[in-house]
């Protein structure tokens, strides 16, 4: 059906090498982004989540847990294809970052061949294509691994609709059913892709469109059941007793529970005008190069956003732009809605939401390049503008290179902001620069009151502290940011091992304990790769420790087990099992020398498992492998010099009866 045809012929180019040429010049304008690591939200949504580790995690990525209801199915179609990457790649982000390249790349061409079917022109799909593809505020999503999400709900919502096109037979319309809801899989905001399912089935404005309202309805009555049922339930998620932190972009968590019209209604010019200045001026220095840090707009930016918006509206009124243009408005507008609301409470622009937005406004910008006739000039307009957008796109990749990356230039843009410097000594804190994360940490925490959601940060500036010998500050700090939150994980933890460094074990058990307890309700049941499991090994290590340091050889030893049975890959889990195991009361070579080989597997000092080992080989009278271990033990760099010349006399003393 080719209702949107303008005036200018089809290309002579053939399709297959138009589709050829746009997937080289995705590859060749993203290629920086491979070098890159992970960053920001990537932590939490990839390399602390356990699920993705194993095959044993792949069913609980279904299940729900008391902490995140809504977990087994919310943007499901992420974690699945975080989990396929993971098990290709393993923990290297340069196969995540292929990943999100290929999907990026399979947008790109389902775009383009939705565009070519509803315009029947070549030339306007792969204008329309080529400025979507590299436009600089698509590259946040294709850069960051954790925004994949706004990827895969594009693809699947442009699948819905391309097969909605065929909806005559009934395969693809439920073909198109199924891609919509791995949309809204993929991201809850992809309910809006129904604004344009209604207006292609009922072609508003043409003649007898009031009388096809109810057959429309009918129609699409499924995808709009879908849609709003799920908006639904993620609103009742966010606004019950649970909550949600994760930022969906349909609904603010700050207004939960109920939902104020005036916060949509003062939130929409604002968000018109910061969504319009990011899409239609990508060289602005604070877009290419930074996530445009901006605080509560003023009456003034208000009235200007307003102005704009109605400027906008009467160009629109007046110059009424080709039926291939309105659609590419519309989809500008369907995929805009759902983050309106997103701009008045942020601290910062979330470009992740112009995404399919753009799509929309390079379709509108290939229609009113090609309006005229001339295709020449339209080529040359097309290809100048392009190079811009990809020389901006090209520069914006370093800024995603790390969590470090991020925030150095984000504090580069704007030292002021209380935001950048926390995160920028956070970042610096995790690289083990803690002189500087201190000086900054310092400087941000000061300037603005202390809340809950300080508590990374105090914890963070407690473990600079501690890094300069200060164990007294360091103490005091994290029990300031456990003050405020108590159930902060990492900050029990380290305030437990530092309870533990000042003889006061007592204490510390009863606050791992604490914490264990809390973990334990909060993802009950705690299981192998499931989450909170990371957190809950590592406290059943610290309480096997301080059990073990206090002559509960028993409870330590059960503890040990329970940690390295949520946690299969601690390696000091292992290897203090191994040692337990091999003394009284428990003497059990057999189970002692596996945990001492699963430790030497997993990384943990080599002489110590060495030592192990071959006291577990002299215990059994196997005196050849003993001396093998001992010798082996003995050549190993990380025993301190006493050991490893005892493990030579040893290794000799058992070499002579052998003789």
């Amino acid at each position: 059906m080719r209702e949107f045809s303008d005036t200018a012929p089809a290309g002579s180019v053939s399709r297959p090498f138009q589709i050829l040429l746009l997937i080289l010049v995705v590859v060749a304008v993203y290629a920086p982004s491979l070098r890159n690591g992970f960053s920001l939200d990537d932590g939490p949504v990839l390399q602390n989540d356990p699920r993705l580790r194993s095959w044993e995690g792949f069913p609980l990525l279904f299940r729900s847990v008391p902490a995140k209801p809504q977990l087994p199915w919310a943007r499901l179609v992420r974690k699945l294809s975080l989990f396929v990457d993971a098990r290709i790649w393993g923990e290297e982000a340069l196969g995540f970052h292929v990943g999100n390249l290929v999907y990026h790349i399979l947008a790109v061409g389902v775009f383009y061949g939705y565009v070519h079917k509803l315009s029947g022109r070549s030339d306007i799909a792969w204008m329309a294509s080529f400025l979507f593809a590299i436009h600089p505020a698509v590259s946040t999503s294709v850069d960051s691994i954790a925004n994949r999400k706004e990827i895969l709900a594009f693809l699947a919502s442009c699948l819905s609709l391309y097969l909605w096109e065929k909806r005559s037979h009934p395969v693809f319309w439920i073909l198109s059913l199924l891609a919509y809801v791995l949309a809204l899989l993929s991201k809850e905001t992809s309910a809006a892709v129904c604004l344009i399912l209604l207006y292609r089935t009922n072609r508003f404005g043409q003649r007898g469109w009031i009388q096809r309202i109810p057959g429309t309805l009918a129609l699409c009555f499924p995808h709009l059941l879908l849609g709003a049922g799920w908006l639904f339930h993620i609103h009742r998620i966010m606004a019950g007793p649970a909550g949600w932190n994760e930022g969906v972009a349909a609904f603010n968590p700050q207004t939960a529970p109920g939902y104020p019209f005036f916060v949509v209604l003062r939130s929409l010019p604002v968000s018109w005008w910061m969504y319009l200045r990011q899409s239609f001026l990508p060289f602005n220095p604070l877009f290419t190069q930074n996530p445009a840090w901006f605080t509560e707009p003023s009456r003034g930016v208000l009235g200007l956003a307003c102005t704009a918006s109605c400027v906008m509206l009467f160009l629109f009124w007046r110059h009424r732009p080709g039926s291939g243009a309105r659609m590419g408005l519309l989809w500008y507008v369907a995929f805009l809605l759902p983050a309106l609301n997103l701009v008045p409470h942020t601290y910062f622009f979330a470009e992740r939401y112009l995404y399919g937005s753009v799509a929309g406004l390079a379709w509108t910008v290939a229609c009113w390049l090609t309006s005229h006739g001339n295709r020449r000039v339209s080529w040359m307009m097309v290809l100048f503008l392009g190079s811009g957008l990809g020389w901006g796109t090209w520069n914006r990749h370093a800024l995603w290179r790390s969590h470090l990356t991020y925030w150095q230039e984000a504090y580069h843009r704007c030292p002021e902001s209380v935001e950048g410097m926390l995160g920028l000594g956070s970042a610096l804190a995790e690289e083990g620069r803690w002189s500087e994360a201190e000086i900054l940490l310092n400087k941000g925490l000061a300037s603005h009151a202390w809340t809950a959601s300080s508590c990374s940060a105090l914890h963070n500036l407690a473990c600079a502290v501690m890094w300069r010998g200060d164990r007294k500050g360091a103490g005091e700090i994290w029990e300031q940011a456990l003050s405020l939150d108590p159930w902060h994980v990492p900050g029990r933890l380290a305030y437990a091992r530092w309870l533990a460094l000042e003889k006061r074990d007592q204490e510390a058990i009863l606050c791992l304990e604490g914490t264990l307890e809390g973990l334990e309700q909060g993802y009950a049941p705690l299981q192998p790769f499931g989450l909170g499991s990371v957190e809950a090994a590592e406290c059943h290590h610290q309480l096997g420790t301080l059990l073990a340091r206090a002559g509960d050889m028993e409870k330590g030893r059960a503890h040990y087990e329970r940690a390295v049975g949520l946690d299969r890959s601690r390696a000091d889990s292992w290897l203090a099992l191994g040692w337990l195991l091999e003394n009284e009361p428990f003497s059990d070579v057999s189970r002692a020398r596996e945990a001492y080989k699963m430790a030497l597997n997993l990384g943990a000092p080599a002489g110590a498992c060495f030592m192990g080992l071959a006291r577990m080989a002299e215990v059994q009278g196997d005196v050849k492998a003993a001396v093998r271990w001992y010798e082996t033990a003995a050549s190993s760099s990380d025993l301190s010099p006493y050991f490893r010349e005892s493990c030579q006399k040893k290794a000799a003393r058992l070499a002579e009866t052998l003789r």
